[in-house]
């Protein structure tokens, strides 16, 4: 991605084996919070392919204007913002997640996923 070239599923493939490791090994201290860009069902299904635990999905729906602006505003990232158009290509949203507005002030944001978590 630093070099402007987006990942494929091949790519992503032993990253996301290596999280799912990561979620197993996270049960037995409680839970954790994974942030990643889990575009696909697939790859959400391999994430969760090696936990007992339900997985709680969370995902953070913004337009393409404003995750643009704030790719932009990022220093020594290396996903380039050039690359986003290629993340909505791929993006399948999932229906079953708690889904929450990325434009409203974070504090905002946060309770509301706390009180959708607690519903």
């Amino acid at each position: 991605m630093a070099s402007g070239q987006p990942l494929n599923d091949s790519d992503r493939h032993p990253w996301l084996l290596l999280l799912s490791e990561k979620l197993k090994s996270w049960e037995t201290n409680g839970g954790a919070i994974l942030a990643c860009s889990a575009l696909k069902e697939g790859y959400r299904k391999i994430l969760a392919s090696k936990t007992s635990k339900q997985i709680i999905w969370v995902y953070l729906d913004g337009s393409f204007e404003i995750i643009k602006i704030r790719l932009k505003q990022r220093s020594n990232h290396f996903m380039p913002a050039e690359l986003l158009q290629s993340q909505f290509d791929t993006l399948e949203i999932p229906e079953y997640a708690i889904q929450v507005d990325i434009s409203l002030p974070i504090d905002e944001l946060v309770s509301s996923i706390i009180s959708k978590l607690q519903q």
